[in-house]
């Protein structure tokens, strides 16, 4: 009697569910940016830093509640654009 050995390919595999953001988390990391550019007097990141924050922050904060996530990329921007004026 030979036994077969079940095929890896066989097993139908359910895709996982996307995770839901981590609120706390994205929020965290926002505060720490904005920070970090209120505080600075010259621009704290290389050229290729700031294009990928200045992309990235407003998407990272569109996942937070409005009342918190617009107020964060107004000031962002606004940080930014003085950051800019500096150079």
């Amino acid at each position: 009697m030979t036994m077969r050995q079940p095929s890896l390919f066989d097993i139908p595999v359910e895709p996982e569910a996307p995770r839901p953001p981590n609120l706390d988390n994205i929020r965290k990391h926002l505060r720490m940016v904005l920070r970090l550019v209120r505080n600075a007097e010259i621009m704290p990141w290389h050229d290729a830093d700031a294009r990928h924050w200045e992309q990235n922050f407003p998407v990272l904060a569109r996942l937070l509640p409005p009342h918190e996530g617009e107020p964060m990329t107004a000031e962002f921007e606004a940080e930014l654009s003085r950051l800019k004026a500096v150079r």
